[in-house]
């Protein structure tokens, strides 16, 4: 007899673990390996191993990470077929996986006075998928935040930076590091990029 598998499909997030296990029907003989056929569409794989070849595992697949970093939700069409122990090879199944895209965004560099408002707006690059919302977490290096709201946490707006005031009432210039990981509508995390924006001092005079 020969292995039988099904066609199948599932969604993932760009740079996201597979976690897919190759299956045969219930009813045929096992597989006791698969060849596999990769069609990756033009996306890049950033994880796991190549795929491609005969003789692989049940669990060949299931270590992949695709990276997708344009607009639209790209299509990994692995085309498999099964093998019995005895050698006997099955016909060709389709395990096809959306990559949704992930939001790309750069580092960027500011310079404020202290006290004054930062004024800055997170985006991201347009050639890739739009930021729904950002995740942020904030270094401010011993300044304290004198005006906004605290900006660390998720599902922050663009705007979310523009509002901050820091306070420096040193000898020096203080660097506040924000970082910042882009969220596309789908749920899709991208690669955290910094905002740092360096806090010039202000002069302290005193009453007399």
């Amino acid at each position: 007899p020969e292995p039988v598998g099904a066609n199948s499909t599932a969604t993932r997030c760009s740079d996201v673990v597979l976690g897919i296990t190759l299956t045969t029907s219930a009813g045929s003989v096992a597989a006791s390996s698969y060849n596999i056929a990769v069609n990756p569409n033009g996306l890049t794989l950033s994880g796991g191993t190549a795929s491609a070849g005969t003789g692989k595992a049940a669990n060949e697949i299931a270590d992949d990470i695709w990276r997708n970093t344009g607009l639209n939700p790209v299509d990994v069409i692995y085309t498999i077929n099964p093998v019995s122990a005895a050698g006997c090879l099955g016909d060709p199944f389709t395990v096809t996986v959306t990559i949704n895209p992930e939001p790309v965004g750069a580092n960027s560099t500011a310079t404020r006075c202290s006290d004054e408002v930062l004024g800055i707006n997170l985006t991201t690059s347009g050639a890739s998928v739009a930021a729904d919302n950002y995740t942020i977490a904030v270094n401010p290096n011993g300044l304290t935040l004198s005006g906004g709201t605290a900006s660390g946490g998720t599902g922050k707006a663009a705007n979310e930076l523009a509002d901050d005031v820091w306070r420096n009432t040193g000898l020096n210039p203080v660097d506040v590091v924000y970082t910042v990981t882009p969220v596309s509508a789908a749920g899709c995390s991208g690669d955290p990029f910094t905002v740092t924006v360096t806090i010039n001092p202000e002069p302290v005079g005193t009453n007399s």
